[in-house]
């Protein structure tokens, strides 16, 4: 994924112990559309047992998101950083610091 080789050289080593997957959609998502919840871009699963923690980056939630208003590749890299932010507890500018300047103004 070249949002972890990107991140990689920001962090280095510390990236190794993560794995970065890519799923078509959340699971539950049936429920979420249902109950008006909003649908989530990625996810971050710890780690146990010598199992690493995972990154996850849901493609077609992403696809929709993106719309044409922003670059798909910088809205995934964008969840990447948001969800190693909130696995690492920190600010997603402390994990890229040029988070979210693709994104158009809200």
């Amino acid at each position: 994924m070249e949002s972890a080789a990107r991140l990689e050289r920001i962090w280095g080593d510390q990236l190794q112990s993560y794995q970065f997957m890519v799923a078509e959609i959340p699971p539950g998502l049936e429920d979420l559309a249902r109950s008006g919840d909003p649908v989530p871009l990625g996810a971050a699963e710890p780690g146990d047992r010598g199992r690493p923690p995972v990154i996850t980056v849901y493609r077609r939630p992403v696809e929709s998101a993106a719309r044409g208003l922003v670059a798909v590749e910088e809205l995934v890299h964008d969840v990447v950083v948001e969800q190693l932010a909130a696995h690492m507890n920190l600010e997603p500018e402390a994990v890229d610091p040029g988070y979210g300047r693709y994104r158009p103004l809200q």
